[in-house]
Protein backbone atom coordinates (compact mmCIF):
# COMPACT_ATOMS: atom_id res chain seq x y z
CA UNK A 1 0.00 0.00 0.00
CA UNK A 2 1.12 3.56 -0.78
CA UNK A 3 0.93 5.96 1.88
CA UNK A 4 0.31 9.49 0.74
CA UNK A 5 2.28 12.41 1.14
CA UNK A 6 0.39 14.65 3.20
CA UNK A 7 -0.66 11.20 5.41
CA UNK A 8 2.89 10.16 5.80
CA UNK A 9 4.14 13.95 7.05
CA UNK A 10 1.74 13.81 9.58
CA UNK A 11 2.54 10.36 10.79
CA UNK A 12 6.38 10.98 10.66
CA UNK A 13 5.40 14.09 12.65
CA UNK A 14 3.73 12.38 15.54
CA UNK A 15 6.19 9.83 15.54
CA UNK A 16 9.11 11.97 16.36
CA UNK A 17 6.95 13.71 18.96
CA UNK A 18 6.63 10.01 20.59
CA UNK A 19 2.86 9.79 19.67
CA UNK A 20 3.64 6.31 18.37
CA UNK A 21 0.03 4.99 18.77
CA UNK A 22 -1.59 8.38 17.47
CA UNK A 23 0.36 7.93 14.57
CA UNK A 24 -0.67 3.88 14.59
CA UNK A 25 -4.21 5.45 14.83
CA UNK A 26 -4.12 7.90 12.28
CA UNK A 27 -3.16 5.28 9.86
CA UNK A 28 -5.92 2.75 10.82
CA UNK A 29 -8.59 5.73 10.33
CA UNK A 30 -6.87 6.09 7.07
CA UNK A 31 -6.90 2.99 5.35
CA UNK A 32 -8.95 0.96 7.38
CA UNK A 33 -6.13 -1.43 8.67
CA UNK A 34 -5.20 -4.09 11.15
CA UNK A 35 -3.34 -3.26 14.02
CA UNK A 36 -0.20 -5.24 12.89
CA UNK A 37 -0.60 -3.56 9.15
CA UNK A 38 -0.33 -0.33 10.60
CA UNK A 39 2.56 -1.14 12.50
CA UNK A 40 4.12 -2.43 9.64
CA UNK A 41 3.38 0.90 7.82
CA UNK A 42 5.25 2.73 10.39
CA UNK A 43 7.95 0.71 10.36
CA UNK A 44 8.41 1.67 6.77
CA UNK A 45 8.10 4.99 7.13
CA UNK A 46 10.93 4.90 9.67
CA UNK A 47 13.64 2.94 7.27
CA UNK A 48 12.07 5.40 4.75
CA UNK A 49 12.80 8.43 7.23
CA UNK A 50 15.49 7.64 9.66
CA UNK A 51 15.04 10.87 11.45
CA UNK A 52 11.12 9.96 11.95
CA UNK A 53 12.29 7.63 14.97
CA UNK A 54 14.57 10.30 16.81
CA UNK A 55 11.90 10.86 19.84
CA UNK A 56 11.61 13.99 21.70
CA UNK A 57 8.31 13.47 23.56
CA UNK A 58 9.15 16.09 26.40
CA UNK A 59 10.77 18.86 24.18
CA UNK A 60 7.90 18.28 21.47
CA UNK A 61 5.03 18.69 24.27
CA UNK A 62 6.95 22.09 25.60
CA UNK A 63 7.30 23.40 21.72
CA UNK A 64 3.70 22.45 20.81
CA UNK A 65 2.64 24.29 23.88
CA UNK A 66 5.27 27.45 23.16
CA UNK A 67 3.83 27.53 19.40
CA UNK A 68 -0.04 26.91 19.98
CA UNK A 69 -0.53 27.88 23.84
CA UNK A 70 -0.48 31.61 23.01
CA UNK A 71 -3.39 31.13 20.56
CA UNK A 72 -5.44 28.58 22.98
CA UNK A 73 -5.32 31.32 25.64
CA UNK A 74 -6.27 34.15 23.12
CA UNK A 75 -9.25 32.30 21.34
CA UNK A 76 -10.37 31.72 25.77
CA UNK A 77 -9.94 35.43 25.93
CA UNK A 78 -11.91 36.28 22.74
CA UNK A 79 -14.79 33.83 23.79
CA UNK A 80 -14.89 35.28 27.19
CA UNK A 81 -15.27 38.60 25.51
CA UNK A 82 -17.66 37.29 23.34
CA UNK A 83 -20.09 36.23 26.32
CA UNK A 84 -19.74 39.00 28.16
CA UNK A 85 -20.91 42.04 25.26
CA UNK A 86 -23.63 39.56 24.60
CA UNK A 87 -24.73 39.86 27.96
CA UNK A 88 -24.37 43.52 27.36
CA UNK A 89 -26.52 43.09 23.77
CA UNK A 90 -29.50 41.36 25.86
CA UNK A 91 -29.18 43.92 28.92
CA UNK A 92 -29.85 47.44 26.47
CA UNK A 93 -32.09 45.52 24.25
CA UNK A 94 -34.03 43.82 27.18
CA UNK A 95 -33.96 47.66 28.47
CA UNK A 96 -35.09 49.17 24.76
CA UNK A 97 -38.23 46.57 24.65
CA UNK A 98 -39.01 47.17 28.06
CA UNK A 99 -39.29 51.25 27.77
CA UNK A 100 -41.26 51.03 24.33
CA UNK A 101 -43.85 48.49 25.69
CA UNK A 102 -43.69 51.06 29.01
CA UNK A 103 -44.28 53.79 26.43
CA UNK A 104 -47.21 52.66 24.46
CA UNK A 105 -49.05 51.13 27.27
CA UNK A 106 -48.72 54.79 29.00
CA UNK A 107 -50.06 55.95 25.57
CA UNK A 108 -53.39 53.88 25.19
CA UNK A 109 -53.94 53.88 28.43
CA UNK A 110 -53.96 57.47 29.29
CA UNK A 111 -55.45 60.82 28.56
CA UNK A 112 -54.60 63.45 25.74
CA UNK A 113 -54.50 66.76 26.79
CA UNK A 114 -52.47 69.69 25.79
CA UNK A 115 -49.66 71.97 27.74
CA UNK A 116 -47.91 74.97 27.34
CA UNK A 117 -44.26 75.26 27.77
CA UNK A 118 -43.21 77.60 29.84
CA UNK A 119 -39.95 77.63 30.09
CA UNK A 120 -36.68 75.86 28.51
CA UNK A 121 -34.28 74.01 30.95
CA UNK A 122 -30.75 73.82 30.22
CA UNK A 123 -28.34 70.75 30.83
CA UNK A 124 -24.62 70.45 31.13
CA UNK A 125 -23.84 70.76 27.97
CA UNK A 126 -26.19 73.37 26.70
CA UNK A 127 -29.10 71.65 25.29
CA UNK A 128 -32.92 72.57 25.99
CA UNK A 129 -35.35 70.55 27.28
CA UNK A 130 -38.94 72.10 27.48
CA UNK A 131 -41.07 72.78 30.92
CA UNK A 132 -44.67 72.40 30.14
CA UNK A 133 -47.59 73.66 32.23
CA UNK A 134 -50.76 72.10 32.30
CA UNK A 135 -54.30 71.43 33.92
CA UNK A 136 -55.92 68.46 34.85
CA UNK A 137 -58.83 68.59 37.37
CA UNK A 138 -58.60 71.95 38.04
CA UNK A 139 -55.76 71.72 39.07
CA UNK A 140 -52.29 73.86 37.54
CA UNK A 141 -49.07 71.14 36.77
CA UNK A 142 -46.28 70.82 35.39
CA UNK A 143 -44.15 68.67 33.55
CA UNK A 144 -40.27 68.87 32.74
CA UNK A 145 -39.38 66.91 29.65
CA UNK A 146 -36.25 64.61 29.72
CA UNK A 147 -35.54 65.13 26.35
CA UNK A 148 -33.06 68.03 25.35
CA UNK A 149 -31.72 69.18 22.29
CA UNK A 150 -29.84 71.88 20.60
CA UNK A 151 -31.40 74.15 19.40
CA UNK A 152 -34.71 73.42 21.31
CA UNK A 153 -37.26 71.91 19.48
CA UNK A 154 -40.13 74.01 21.37
CA UNK A 155 -40.39 77.50 22.40
CA UNK A 156 -41.84 79.21 25.29
CA UNK A 157 -45.48 79.87 24.56
CA UNK A 158 -45.92 76.56 22.43
CA UNK A 159 -49.27 74.80 22.82
CA UNK A 160 -47.58 70.95 22.92
CA UNK A 161 -49.99 67.68 23.03
CA UNK A 162 -49.47 65.39 26.08
CA UNK A 163 -49.99 61.96 27.36
CA UNK A 164 -51.78 62.11 31.31
CA UNK A 165 -51.80 59.19 33.31
CA UNK A 166 -55.25 59.27 34.79
CA UNK A 167 -54.63 57.30 37.99
CA UNK A 168 -51.09 59.90 38.45
CA UNK A 169 -52.00 63.36 37.28
CA UNK A 170 -48.64 64.53 37.96
CA UNK A 171 -47.11 62.08 35.60
CA UNK A 172 -47.25 62.84 31.85
CA UNK A 173 -45.58 63.33 28.40
CA UNK A 174 -44.90 65.35 25.17
CA UNK A 175 -47.02 62.95 23.18
CA UNK A 176 -43.62 63.46 20.13
CA UNK A 177 -41.66 60.88 18.68
CA UNK A 178 -38.82 62.09 20.00
CA UNK A 179 -39.90 62.32 23.62
CA UNK A 180 -42.02 58.69 23.32
CA UNK A 181 -39.71 56.67 21.82
CA UNK A 182 -35.84 57.76 21.10
CA UNK A 183 -34.35 56.97 24.37
CA UNK A 184 -35.62 52.99 23.24
CA UNK A 185 -34.16 53.19 20.11
CA UNK A 186 -30.59 54.87 21.68
CA UNK A 187 -30.39 52.10 23.50
CA UNK A 188 -31.73 49.21 20.78
CA UNK A 189 -28.70 51.22 18.58
CA UNK A 190 -25.90 50.63 21.09
CA UNK A 191 -27.79 47.37 21.91
CA UNK A 192 -27.03 46.55 18.03
CA UNK A 193 -23.59 47.73 18.31
CA UNK A 194 -22.55 45.51 21.05
CA UNK A 195 -24.27 42.48 19.21
CA UNK A 196 -22.35 43.07 16.30
CA UNK A 197 -19.02 43.36 17.99
CA UNK A 198 -19.93 39.72 19.73
CA UNK A 199 -20.16 38.27 16.69
CA UNK A 200 -16.89 39.81 15.07
CA UNK A 201 -15.95 38.30 18.59
CA UNK A 202 -16.95 34.94 17.67
CA UNK A 203 -15.68 34.65 14.36
CA UNK A 204 -12.03 36.30 15.34
CA UNK A 205 -12.56 33.28 18.18
CA UNK A 206 -13.00 30.44 15.70
CA UNK A 207 -10.01 31.50 13.52
CA UNK A 208 -7.67 31.84 16.24
CA UNK A 209 -8.57 28.40 17.61
CA UNK A 210 -8.63 27.09 14.16
CA UNK A 211 -4.96 28.31 13.82
CA UNK A 212 -4.10 26.99 17.33
CA UNK A 213 -5.11 23.40 16.58
CA UNK A 214 -2.78 23.71 13.09
CA UNK A 215 -0.05 25.09 15.02
CA UNK A 216 0.21 22.06 17.19
CA UNK A 217 -0.46 19.59 14.28
CA UNK A 218 2.34 21.18 12.84
CA UNK A 219 4.32 21.91 15.67
CA UNK A 220 7.31 18.75 14.48
CA UNK A 221 5.99 19.42 10.61
CA UNK A 222 8.98 18.23 8.15
CA UNK A 223 8.23 18.02 4.57
CA UNK A 224 9.41 14.60 2.92
CA UNK A 225 11.19 14.60 0.03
Amino acid sequence: MSIQQEIRQQVTALIRSGQRAEAKALLKEKFQVTEEQADQLILTIERENPMANVIVPQMGKQMGRAIGGSGGCLSLVLNGLMIFFILVTLMFAGVAIGMYLYENRFADEGIAIEGTVINLTTNETGSLAPLVEYTYLDTLRQYQSSFYSSPPDYEVGQQVPLILNPENPNEAIIDSFNDRYLISIIFGGVGGFFLILSIGLGVAARKVKRNFEKSQQDAFFTPVK
